[in-house]
């Protein structure tokens, strides 16, 4: 099924670039980064979101870096503010459950065990509240939107036509896998600034840094909530520009920044296929991993009990839900939940695993290096992405229109709104 699309942005933690600890310099303390109408964005905030950024980017932390990370960065914390202000006008913000959800979701998504996110801020010395409240501003302004233009937004039958007819011959074209960074000239910046910026992306993405997480935090296109990823399309749907760019790319490089109208993009050509070719088809699996510990060395004593203990938990679960019941009183079992993980992507023994077992049945208990192991599976999805129905067609549509919806109104906010910034190099970025 096709996921319905809207521009919801949430750092990427690359745990590969762990540095430490740390605490913000002490001469931001106190200061005040900018005043946006009447909410004021503190120097501290935007030094903690400059360490989020390079953590979740992999970015070197150097000092020329950090002027154009720390400039963009603000220009989005000044957006949040702005889309907090107008969601509150409304009596629209997101709740603390709801926040929390959000974080748990992002958690599950990248594979991480519960907390784990919450221990990698820490040991950076980040607080959690300033991920919190990027979440916060992200909640309040889709509630916001949808809230407000919901019952404008139409999607005709002829459009939901024009589309599938669309799809039914993009199969018979050659299409390219393709991941995007857009840089709007929509801004206060110079066009000679934005340039640069797109150029010295280029060259971090080129040293190694990850292009999706790069995407996630600076790309001011939807395609940002999915690092990127604008998935299978044929050159031709493209504009010219960007087709033409394409052409000379092989899979794995990064084109030069590629200059339109509105803006700067950055293209990453991830695959090609040939006319006819479907590789997109897929099952998306939602499971449970469930570890039993037992400390090495093994030895019959202490293996027995325990996989009796699994064996009979197996036995006795029905139901994902029943399995959590079965296991919650017992401190030393490990649970991991996992959310719709494409089974493309496990390695071969889990996904043959998975794929051979029936939702709500527990699979018999495997002997680890760490002790007994069995899984769950809670749901099973059929994915292809070739052969969208008409109301994914239609969700897919309504949300691109929502999306073209809510750009135009950050911008007319922006554009009414008093953006006091009391940083040199910020105010320069934003004449």
């Amino acid at each position: 099924m096709l996921k319905r699309v809207f521009l919801f942005r949430l750092f990427l933690i690359i745990f590969y670039a762990y540095g430490g600890g740390g605490t913000v310099a002490a001469y931001e303390v106190g200061k005040i980064a900018a005043v946006v109408n009447d909410r004021i964005i503190s120097g501290a905030d935007l030094e903690y979101r400059l360490k989020l950024a390079l953590l979740s980017s992999g970015l070197a932390d150097v000092p020329e870096g950090r002027k154009n990370l720390q400039d963009q960065i603000l220009k989005t914390m000044i957006d949040e503010a702005l889309q907090l202000s107008a969601a509150e006008k409304y009596d629209i913000k997101a709740t603390d459950a709801e926040v929390f959800q959000a974080f748990r979701e992002f958690e599950n998504r990248n594979d991480m065990k519960p907390d784990q996110l919450k221990e990698a801020l820490k040991t950076n010395g980040i607080p959690l509240e300033i991920l919190y409240a990027q979440i916060r501003a992200n909640l309040s302004w889709r509630a916001y939107i949808h809230a407000r233009f919901h019952g404008s937004v139409q999607v005709g039958e002829q459009d939901i036509d024009r589309s599938m007819k669309q799809f039914e011959v993009k199969k018979d074209k050659p299409q390219v896998l393709v991941s995007e960074i857009f840089l709007s000239l929509d801004s206060a910046e110079s066009e000679h600034t934005i340039e640069e910026k797109a150029r010295e992306f280029v060259q971090e993405l080129r040293r190694g840094a990850p292009f999706s997480a790069l995407a996630q935090q600076f790309s001011q296109n939807a395609s940002a909530a999915r690092g990127g990823n604008i998935g299978w399309v044929a050159e031709d749907e493209l504009d010219r520009p960007l087709a033409q760019a394409l052409q000379s790319l092989q899979p794995g490089q990064v084109s030069d920044p590629v200059e339109t109208q509105s803006g700067y993009y950055i293209l990453l050509l991830r695959e090609r296929r040939e006319p006819g070719e479907s590789i997109e088809k897929d099952t998306l699996l939602s499971f449970v991993q469930v570890l039993f510990p037992v400390s090495q060395p093994f030895s019959d004593e202490k293996l027995y009990p325990v996989f009796t203990k699994a064996k009979s938990i197996a036995a006795n679960s029905k139901s994902c839900g029943l399995l959590h019941t079965l296991i919650k009183g017992d401190k030393n079992i490990q649970i991991h939940e996992v959310q719709k993980a494409r089974a493309s992507h496990m390695v071969p023994q889990l996904k043959e695993l998975l794929l051979k077992s029936d939702v709500g049945a527990a699979s018999d208990p495997i002997l680890t290096e760490m002790g007994f192991m069995l899984f769950m599976v809670c749901a099973k999805e059929e994915i292809n992405p070739d052969n969208p129905t008409r109301d994914e067609v239609r969700a897919m549509l309504f949300e691109q229109k929502l999306e073209q919806l809510a750009q135009r109104e950050i911008r007319d906010i922006r554009r009414a709104a008093h953006i006091d910034i009391r940083t040199t190099e910020g105010a320069a970025a934003w004449r």
